[in-house]
């Protein structure tokens, strides 16, 4: 059995089949897909994960897997969500936290949503919605060899008293082993093993 997964990033293909291996599954390939897709501008994370993968299966036309994900700041009213990836490149962390200058409320939290298109056409929605975290007053420099983004240097993790860039490497672990148990992956494999 096979599973196409339209993405560029090899950790979320990783996160995807170590949930199968998990499940004591091992004759499920999980494939890397590429495929043209325009970034549709909408200001809901869960249509665009949903926009993508109808668009991947009307050129594919064989049952597909999306992922998207983004950063929502309660404070901001949920921005920059779906525009998290364009944020981050234009206005960057330095943006964000002028944005957030003069707020006490620090809130945040990142939102992905799984979305597979079966055989028919038919459309299942996963939502995670990740740890709750704080945008800290000001950015920490300190870099992290595993981090996926420069927002490590304003997340704080109330739990640990730190920011995400400050974690050692079993804090990471332990941190990253609990996200990923609730995922939107995680929580769409479960459903494939028990649909298929």
């Amino acid at each position: 059995m096979e599973i196409d997964f339209i993405t560029s990033n090899k950790g979320k293909i990783a996160a995807l089949k170590r949930s199968f291996l998990n499940a004591g599954r091992f004759d499920i390939k999980v494939n890397q897909v590429q495929a043209d897709i325009v970034e549709p501008q909408l200001n809901n994370i869960a249509d665009v994960s949903k926009y993508k993968a109808m668009e991947a299966f009307k050129i594919l036309k064989k049952p597909i897997l999306v992922e998207d994900g983004g950063l929502v700041i309660e404070a901001l009213n949920g921005f920059p969500g779906p525009y998290t990836k364009y944020v981050s490149s234009t206005i960057g962390i330095d943006g964000i936290l002028k944005l957030m200058n003069g707020e006490n409320n620090r809130a945040a939290k990142f939102v992905s949503f799984a979305t597979f298109v079966g055989n028919d056409g038919t459309v299942c929605q996963f939502e995670r919605f990740g740890d709750n975290f704080e945008i800290a007053y000001e950015r920490k420099t300190v870099i992290h060899p595993d981090a996926w983004s420069d927002l490590w240097q304003v997340m704080y993790m109330k739990d640990y008293g730190k920011m995400l860039c400050e974690f050692s490497k079993q804090e990471l672990s332990d941190f990253t082993e609990r996200s990923q148990t609730s995922g939107s992956l995680q929580q769409f494999a479960k459903w494939f093993l028990e649909k298929y």
